[in-house]
């Protein structure tokens, strides 16, 4: 019989943006591809276009939202209303020259809003499916955002934004979000943090909820490269969005705590986003520029992670782990995370990585000390880490059990039977 094809909807697009949506994206379509389900994926972009990718047709709608609202070029879903009907419309256009009449769609987060919006546009007889894999809340991350925003590090503005963001946008989004996941036939997640965040904000049923590892795979994207330079030692890396809710601020100070002692220290804070501006204005501000780098995004993080020492991962809100976790026991590097949400799901304290307190630098700080005077701590935290990796996740089992899902959600529908 015949698979039915999978729409991904993964907001920004897996091939050349960075951020977790289109990673995860990534994966999804290389595992349903692998399952021989035809695969699109939708997204938005600068340019309308139509790309054919190893593992999926890609579709990016172009949008005047990204030229007229700035915040929309580092928060895609800040325009998720309007996008809602936009990438629902190409979905039906779809579908009709393709003379699809059942299908999957498959939402990353609160991009499932899209399913909703079909509903309503889909032809008579076209049935749906609809997928969501879910992490956290809006109002979770913006609560982290903001605790994460300390007056000292970024002024007072920005604590303003968040604050008004967080009270009042936040709540506004939450609404889409509801719509989001009751609509949906199943809701998928990795991690038992996911799930309390979930059904605390959400009200979602157990029944509804599948739960399964995830495997991060580290493939290189469009976009600039790092030159092969040498990088002095110790290097300390973070990869991740520049969010407030990711804590970089707290890396920053810790790394001028530790340089006092160890004054050749180098950290890399790999990635873009609204606070880098800030982030480099803290580093000024505390006389770091020796110490710390900003690259921006890369295309390819494998040259980083390779000849990386620690790795860095303290966000103060992340609804599951981080990819970046994942990526870093990968590639058996002494990892210092934070007890944020997911996390500690990956990383066992002093066995596989060490687990400081969200939101402070001095605890950050006395991990890195530790590491740099323990070479041999870094080795053996490093290879737990990918040992533990190595038998938790796999390609081949994790697209097992998407297979197993897909089954099971499809047996219980009655819209495809």
């Amino acid at each position: 019989m015949k698979k039915i094809p999978v729409f991904i909807i993964s907001g920004k697009s897996p091939l050349g943006d960075p951020g977790g949506y289109p990673a995860y994206s990534h994966t999804l379509s290389h595992a349903l591809h692998a399952l021989d389900y035809k695969v699109y994926t939708i997204a938005v972009g600068k340019e309308r276009s139509i790309e054919e990718s190893k593992f999926s047709t890609i579709h990016t709608l172009r949008s005047g939202l990204l030229r007229f609202i700035p915040v929309v070029k580092h928060l895609a879903l800040a325009g998720l209303p309007y996008y809602g009907l936009l990438f629902a419309v190409e979905i039906v256009r779809i579908i009709k020259k393709e003379k699809i009449d059942r299908f999957i769609l498959w939402g990353m987060g609160p991009w499932t809003f899209i399913g909703f919006v079909l509903k309503f546009l889909l032809p008579k007889h076209t049935k749906m499916i609809i997928l969501s894999s879910y992490f956290t809340s809006t109002r979770h991350e913006m609560k982290g955002a903001l605790d994460a925003i300390r007056i000292k590090d970024y002024g007072i503005l920005p604590k303003i934004r968040y604050f008004i963001v967080y009270e009042i946008v936040a709540r506004f989004f939450h609404v889409f979000e509801l719509l989001a996941l009751n609509s949906s036939d199943a809701v998928i997640i990795h991690y038992e943090s996911s799930r309390k965040i979930i059904q605390k904000f959400f009200n979602v049923s157990n029944k509804k909820i599948y739960k399964f590892p995830w495997y991060s795979e580290i493939f290189k994207r469009e976009g600039k490269n790092i030159s092969q330079q040498k990088f002095r030692h110790p290097f300390i890396v973070s990869i991740c969005r520049q969010d407030p809710r990711k804590g970089l601020n707290f890396l920053i100070r810790a790394i001028g705590i530790v340089s006092k002692e160890f004054p050749n220290i180098y950290c890399e804070i790999v990635g873009t986003g609204s606070f880098l501006d800030l982030n480099k204005k803290l580093v000024n501000k505390l006389k770091l520029k020796k110490q710390i780098h900003f690259p921006g995004f890369i295309s390819d993080i494998n040259p980083t992670l390779k000849v990386a020492d620690i790795a860095v991962i303290v966000p103060l809100a992340q609804g599951s782990s981080a990819l970046t976790v994942s990526e870093a026991m990968s590639y058996g590097k002494a990892i210092i995370g934070s007890d944020c949400d997911g996390i500690p799901e990956d990383i066992t304290n002093n066995s596989s990585g060490i687990i400081v307190p969200k939101g402070n630098e001095v605890a950050i700080a006395d991990a890195l000390r530790k590491l740099i005077k323990n070479p041999q701590l870094q080795k053996r935290l490093g290879a737990t880490a990918y040992k533990s990796h190595t038998n938790r996740f796999g390609f081949e089992k994790m697209k097992q059990e998407i297979g197993i899902t897909i089954k099971e959600v499809i047996k219980s529908s009655k819209l495809l039977s």
